[in-house]
């Protein structure tokens, strides 16, 4: 399991704080953010962002370029620990237009990993294919399709659906509502599962 930390708004307690996953990355000044129970190993970023010193190694990269830190920090990530659990923390908060880019620059890389994002109020999971999500009783959600579906399929919720076209952007997936233990969902191309907290 890897830890990235961004630096947007990390929760103040997370079940992930209490086990010391296989590596903690930091991208620029999340590296302000990771809490003390965790370690981190590496910075990756231009640290034009970062207010402590870094003590660890440090992956840097110019100020000027055509990618973000978070871009760069996930094409290492997949170059050295694919197929791995990746847990995003502080993709929300600070500027929208970094948080929209971040969501969808996820989507690039849910057949590397199984990434789930640690926010103070949801918990997102970036997936394709079949996923279930266990804990979720009576907690609402959102589904959001990071490209059109030619077939999307929900059970153990409210409204459920059955090999459904959703298209980017449409509504009828948004606020529904988990009615049992776990919540099963397919979808043919990626989407992210929001569960509110």
């Amino acid at each position: 399991m890897i830890y990235l930390f961004l630096n947007g708004e990390v929760p103040l307690k997370s079940d992930f704080f209490y086990t010391q996953p296989s590596k903690v990355i930091a991208v620029d000044g999340g590296a302000d953010k990771i809490p003390e129970s965790l370690t981190e190993d590496i910075i990756i970023g231009d640290l034009d962002s970062i207010r402590a010193k870094p003590k660890v190694e440090v992956i840097k990269h110019p100020v000027d370029k055509d990618k973000s830190d978070f871009e760069l920090a996930l094409e290492y990530i997949s170059k050295f620990f694919s197929h791995k659990k990746l847990v995003v923390f502080g993709l929300t908060g600070g500027r929208f237009d970094h948080q929209l880019f971040n969501l969808f620059l996820l989507k690039d890389y849910s057949d590397s990993f199984d990434i789930v994002c640690e926010t103070e109020n949801e918990s997102i999971y970036v997936t394709k294919g079949n996923q279930k999500i266990k804990g979720c009783k009576e907690k609402s959600f959102s589904i959001f399709p990071l490209e059109d579906l030619e077939s999307l399929s929900i059970t153990g919720a409210k409204y459920p659906l059955e090999n459904k076209k959703v298209y980017m952007g449409e509504t009828l997936t948004l606020s529904n509502i988990c009615t049992s233990e776990s919540l099963n969902v397919y979808s043919d191309k990626v989407v992210a599962t929001i569960i509110n907290k």
